[in-house]
This record gives structure tokens, sequence and C-alpha cells, in this order.
């Protein structure tokens, strides 16, 4: 379908970040993280004996992000709770996913996106090497992909369906506030 909107909730994501201390506030950081997410049921129009039927898909996506920020220690923090806020830069790769009835999709063409970001969060330092942190991320990634189906006809309740379109754009936005939980793992460069 033409124009469609899909709301995706409950997405879990892994990722990486390393961190370097510039000076006394102000830290880099270089992250990498993988989200996957499936499950999203729609519909595509399909040819069936001269008129048209809506096709039940399962669609989804995969995104990398490869993020660079800039964090500021915030001056009220202590050598066990520390809190800081930054921004950054991305850069995002994506694909689509769609399978229904045996037939795989595979991109042809991906445009990679560029972003902003803002974070927020707390590191509780356990010792001084090792910490756990959490905090809030926004960022608006959005990403455009061109597709292709493996086959254009196929089998649909004993009847055979022509797909209308052997190719489709699909431009997906990821947008909205992540929350993030980690461990870290401090070593001395020196």
């Amino acid at each position: 379908m033409r124009g469609q909107y899909e709301s995706l909730d409950n997405i879990y994501s892994y990722g990486v970040e390393l961190k370097y201390r510039l000076s006394e506030p102000l830290i880099a950081g270089l992250n990498v993280e993988y989200v996957r997410k499936t499950g999203v049921e729609s519909q595509i129009i399909g040819i069936r004996q001269f008129s048209t039927l809506a096709v039940d898909v399962n669609d989804g996506y995969t995104l990398i992000p490869v993020e660079l920020s800039v964090y500021y220690l915030m001056p009220f923090s202590s050598e066990q709770f520390k809190f800081f806020m930054g921004g950054g830069l991305g850069i995002y790769f994506g694909s689509h996913l769609r399978t229904f009835q045996g037939i795989d999709v595979s991109n042809e063409e991906r445009k990679f996106a560029f972003g902003i970001h803002v974070n927020i969060g707390m590191e509780y330092m356990f010792t001084e090497y090792f910490s756990v942190t959490g905090g809030m991320k926004f960022r608006d990634p959005e990403f455009e992909v061109k597709s292709r189906y493996n086959e254009n006809i196929f089998i649909y309740n004993d009847q055979e369906v022509l797909l209308r379109d052997e190719t489709f754009d699909s431009k997906i936005n990821i947008d909205g506030v992540i929350f993030y939980v980690g461990i870290g793992l401090g070593i001395d460069l020196y």
C-alpha cells in the first residue's frame, strides 16, 4: 500500500560505545548499534483474475547507527555518580525486511542517512574501572531503500497472484526516544 505508516514499539537493540576523556569535563564517544524489528503486519496489492487483492505481509527493518558524540560531565557529579549530557552526529545504515508466501525481498539500493542525536544519562562507578550506565537518547534516523521481490507470481488461497510492482521504494523513519542501560569497563591507556 502506498503512503502506509506503521507504528513500531518495544524495539530492543545491542550496541557498544568506546569513550575517551578529552579534558576534565569533556568525553568523546563512538557508538555502534544493531537494531532489528520484524513482525509488523501490513498489506501489499496483488492481481488475481483481473481484480486486485490485498495480501498480508510481515514487514520489518534493520538499522546500524554509527554515532560520534561529545559528552559534558555535569559539575555536580561525584567520584561515584557521574551525570552527563551530550550530543553528536550519526550515520545510519539500514535495510527493509519483508516476507510472505515464500517470497523474499532483496535490497537493491540503500541510501544511508545522516542525523543528530542528544543524550542525557548517569553512570554509577562500582570501582575505578567498572560501572553501570543508563540514560535517554533522542535521534531521528530516516533512510530510503529500493527493494525487489525474488519472484513476482505466487499462490495465495489456491489461486495464482501476480505482484503489481516488481520493485518498491521504502522510506523508514525511526524517530523517538530510546532508553538504555549498559555496563562500562575502563582501562588505562598509559
